[in-house]
């Protein structure tokens, strides 16, 4: 199970941004884990719509596997300890697996329903993920099996990297993202984002950290290990929200437990992330495409407010 599933059934049932300032120490890993962590953090605390389901709905099975006792918190750790609040989450550890998706042909018609993509998430190359879809005039989540809103019985089938398969009536049509929105998740689009977000930050003092042997090492080393075991990076960073008249401005960092990395990235206590790879945090589909954009991504720009100033750090993820 991928820690965005994990993650969003810790927080099921909440709907809305908490009142006060979140003190949750969020798994934030310098460089590559920041980036990912943020997005994350982004995407599970902004109020996400919820699908209306009306057909089988899903008990959520939180299931983690420890290879090694001594190998640091797990996720069943994290669940028991309510750092969102009580969530409305019912394990069954007898719960079947779900069923693979079969694959579809590459000559699925273009739907004709008046709909809209406006963000995809994918879980992986099987078909696997969620999106944003428009229907009825309103913006709506949806997962695998969902029904699509206003629809009849349209139900969400698969989701790829540019496009989402529907099932209306029992055939398959496939909803595509606008060119504009398919461009911003092209591989070709994510190596761009650092020198659009440095071109944006013009004004901004910047600190190029590409030429560290030792620190790229380090983020490489983290990239694998996140991929691998997301939970072992806890703590590493932490970060905290940031609201402005409601509207999210970014996110507050602080060191964690590895204060000497926190140090040598350049980063500060009480510095304010507002932009990785030239996305903003302040939106969640614009969240929706950095989580996938990471996985691509070679290099990292993160803009940084200090004490009001701007601030452009840049980091290289691969050895």
């Amino acid at each position: 199970m991928k820690l965005a599933d994990n993650a969003r059934a810790l927080v099921a049932g909440s709907n809305r941004w908490p009142t006060q300032k979140l003190t949750l120490p969020i798994s934030l890993l310098l460089g590559v884990g920041l980036c990912w962590q943020l997005a994350q953090t982004t995407w599970l605390l902004l109020p996400l719509p919820q699908p209306e389901v009306t057909g089988n709905t899903h008990n959520v099975s939180i299931v983690s596997q420890v290879k090694n006792s001594n190998q640091g918190p797990t996720l069943a750790s994290v669940a028991s300890s309510s750092l969102f609040g009580k969530a409305d989450v019912t394990a069954k550890a007898s719960q079947p697996e779900p069923k693979p998706i079969e694959p579809v042909p590459d000559d699925i018609p273009k739907t004709t329903l008046n709909l809209k993509l406006f963000g995809i998430i994918t879980y992986d190359d099987q078909g696997n993920g969620s999106a944003v879809i428009q229907g009825s005039g309103k913006q709506k989540h949806y997962s695998n099996g969902d029904q699509i809103k206003g629809s009849g019985s349209v139900v969400l089938h698969s989701v790829y990297a540019d496009k989402v398969i529907l099932s209306r009536n029992g055939k398959l049509e496939a909803l595509e993202l606008s060119r504009k929105l398919a461009a911003k998740n092209s591989p070709s689009t994510s190596k761009n984002r650092s020198s659009a977000s440095n071109s944006n930050n013009s004004n901004a003092r910047v600190i190029d950290k590409r030429g560290d042997s030792s620190l790229t090492n380090d983020l490489a080393g983290i990239k694998q290990k996140l991929s691998e075991d997301p939970l072992s990076v806890i703590n590493l960073i932490r970060a905290t929200p940031v609201f402005k008249s409601g509207q999210l401005q970014g996110f507050r960092v602080s060191p964690g437990s590895d204060r000497q990395l926190f140090r040598r990235a350049g980063l500060r206590r009480n510095d304010l992330v507002t932009n990785i790879n030239g996305v903003q945090l302040d939106d969640q589909q614009k969240a929706l495409g950095l989580l996938a954009d990471i996985q691509q991504a070679s290099e990292l720009s993160i803009s940084v407010e200090r004490n009001g100033r701007p601030l452009q750090l840049t980091f290289s993820l691969t050895n």
